[in-house]
């Protein structure tokens, strides 16, 4: 978003773009900002939340949807709003989120409100959840570390590595993100470069990555489904054995045979 185009938006425009990039699943319909059904429950409960502390007029209406009750919004708003909140998100982690049961049976992520969330971090988690690849976490290393996403399990770990080979390899990013079988969960999604953090160009990274989640979420969910419809024996005695590389090959060879 280039400061041109904030200086020119409505100051609904200036708010609906600023709380994308927070990671709310947002809209301007109308003249106004209306939560998609990717929602998170207490999403529009923080919404109000952060136009109450900044001073930012407006009424929820009987749609639940929110409208803005001044035409102008300094440009400033925008990292206000974006940089708003955030704390560590504990991880509900369970043995059976990493089984290969779990994993082909849920259509769907989790729902995490996204000022539980790092404020840069925040959109990957809530896409890559929409997109049904469970992730439920992100650190952004706080400058000190590489940046991470906490991912449910190795079988969830390899999927991913196969969304980026078929929807991501074009992508320009800062740093190079890589699945790796370690941390609580036994999968992240981790920035690897060993160079300086730069949160501003980690926020980069991630949106762009959860712009292309967002655009493909049905069709990966629905790949997923049709490709892993049946109890592998194969997929599980990879992961026991941590062939995790075989495992990877071995997904992506089985979607793209669905194709």
């Amino acid at each position: 978003m280039s400061y041109v185009n904030l200086k020119v938006m409505s100051a609904t425009s200036k708010v609906v773009e600023a709380l994308k990039a927070r990671g709310f699943f947002v809209e301007e319909v109308n003249g106004a900002i209306a939560f998609t059904k990717a929602s998170a429950r207490g999403d529009q409960a923080q919404v109000s939340q952060i136009l109450n502390r900044l001073g930012i007029p407006f009424m929820v209406m009987s749609d639940c949807s929110v409208e803005i009750l001044v035409n102008k919004l300094p440009v400033s708003i925008f990292n206000k709003i974006f940089n708003f909140g955030g704390a560590p998100f504990r991880v509900r982690f369970e043995e059976r989120h990493a089984t290969w049961r779990y994993f082909t049976s849920k259509r769907y992520g989790m729902r995490v409100d996204a000022l539980d969330l790092e404020y840069n971090m925040a959109r990957f988690v809530k896409a890559a959840n929409l997109a049904g690849i469970k992730t439920f976490s992100g650190c952004n290393g706080h400058s000190k570390n590489s940046p991470r996403f906490q991912l449910s399990g190795a079988f969830y770990g390899a999927w991913f590595k196969v969304i980026q080979q078929k929807y991501m390899s074009d992508l320009k990013l800062n740093y190079t993100w890589k699945v790796v079988y370690q941390g609580f969960t036994q999968a992240e999604l981790r920035a690897t470069d060993n160079l300086e953090w730069n949160q501003s160009l980690i926020h980069q990274d991630t949106l762009k990555m959860a712009e292309v989640l967002e655009k493909y979420a049905v069709e990966i969910r629905k790949m997923k489904k049709l490709t892993f419809s049946k109890h592998h024996l194969e997929s599980r005695k990879l992961v026991q054995n941590g062939q995790y590389e075989l495992l990877e090959s071995w997904m992506y060879d089985q979607a793209v045979k669905t194709k």
